[in-house]
């Protein structure tokens, strides 16, 4: 069971819960993946977005009481003292309410979303056909919903001494291979000649094959 320090949480609401570790990854690669949070060392940190984010989001969503009072009511249908249809149902009045009440954001806010709104098109997302635009760390799919990053400090390219510059996240977006005659084994050190070659899987994150010239 999560718990933290937060001026919200009462006694009761420590008692009921904020989750379990098992439901943390998702959301924040989720986060990170959508450009409200970054990484940096070992440290989760508020990109400018998420800063905004945080001030229009509805009182009642940004609440770790409500993350409770959801935590408390799972633990009441594993006990068969409350039903998932019951749970479900006050979900889904609830998020009624909020649509209705909060149609929009105004014109002013919208503007402050620099990240989304402002980052270069770079080509077209292999997944859902959405713009693919650079960030400050990656390149990422413009639709929400999809979560295709392409990043800049890509594991594979660093290992091999390569980083996921715009030209070449140009190049894999197009479907192209890149021909590079320096990148570096990580076994020896030693430079050496291949062809790379983007695959992307679907979901999660993109592969890269290798083809080496013909001796």
């Amino acid at each position: 069971m999560e718990r933290a320090g937060n001026e919200e949480l009462t006694e009761d609401t420590e008692k009921k819960g904020l989750g379990t570790p098992a439901t943390r990854a998702a959301i924040i690669e989720k986060l990170i993946q959508s450009g409200f949070v970054k990484r940096e060392k070992k440290n989760l940190v508020p990109t400018d977005d998420g800063n905004v984010l945080i001030t229009v989001l509805p009182d009642e969503i940004k609440s770790p009481k409500m993350t409770a009072e959801w935590e408390m009511a799972l633990n009441h249908i594993a006990q068969n003292t409350e039903t998932a249809d019951e749970f479900l149902n006050g979900i889904t009045e609830l998020m009624q309410e909020l649509v209705a009440r909060y149609q929009g954001i105004s014109e002013e806010k919208k503007e402050q979303f620099q990240g989304k709104a402002k980052g270069e098109v770079i080509g077209k997302c292999p997944r859902c056909g959405a713009d693919v635009r650079e960030g400050k760390v990656n390149f990422y799919c413009s639709d929400r919903n999809c979560a295709f990053t392409l990043w800049k400090n890509d594991k594979f390219l660093a290992s091999q001494g390569k980083k996921m510059d715009k030209v070449a996240a140009k190049k894999f977006l197009s479907k192209e291979k890149i021909h590079y005659k320096d990148l570096v084994s990580r076994k020896t050190g030693r430079q050496y000649e291949a062809t790379v070659e983007m695959v992307d899987p679907g979901e999660g994150n993109v592969q890269f094959n290798l083809s080496f010239p013909q001796r």
